[in-house]
């Protein structure tokens, strides 16, 4: 049996966009925001995962447990997530390196670290729209 093909809508990105398109992906959400990082202190992403939570969306968060105080607001910011309901688990078996989002069926990954200081890095990323909620979920 063919699998059909879906039209999958992608964009580059640059580290402004790819903020901007976190930003806009978990606004839009009205489900499940789920994200992994291997470092996290951006004050707008907690503020829209806040807000998110408020209307009930499902927000869960990994970070890499052994990079934890690279930042210096990064378990803050976690505890701030942990006290509307997020669920923030820390990565124990190595190194968690990956960094992408998932806000219902939007996903944006790359290589820029949702922190203060990677936004003047030059880093690169991608925005997919349009895959199959199945796949994006496996």
């Amino acid at each position: 049996v063919a699998t059909p093909v879906t039209a999958v809508e992608a964009r580059r990105l640059t580290s402004d966009a790819s903020r901007e398109e976190w930003h806009r992906a978990i606004h839009a959400a009205t489900e499940a925001v789920r994200l992994s990082c291997y470092t996290f202190d951006l004050p707008s992403v907690v503020d829209r995962l806040k807000a998110a939570r408020k209307r009930s969306v499902a927000v869960r968060l990994m970070f890499s447990h052994q990079d934890r105080t690279l930042t210096r607001n990064q378990m803050l910011r976690l505890q701030e997530l942990r006290g509307v309901g997020c669920d923030v688990r820390a990565w124990t078996r190595n190194r968690l390196h990956a960094k992408w989002l998932i806000a219902d069926a939007a996903l944006v990954v790359g290589s820029c670290n949702f922190t203060e200081a990677s936004q003047a890095n030059l880093e690169r990323g991608v925005r997919l729209r349009g895959l199959p909620a199945a796949e994006v979920a496996e």
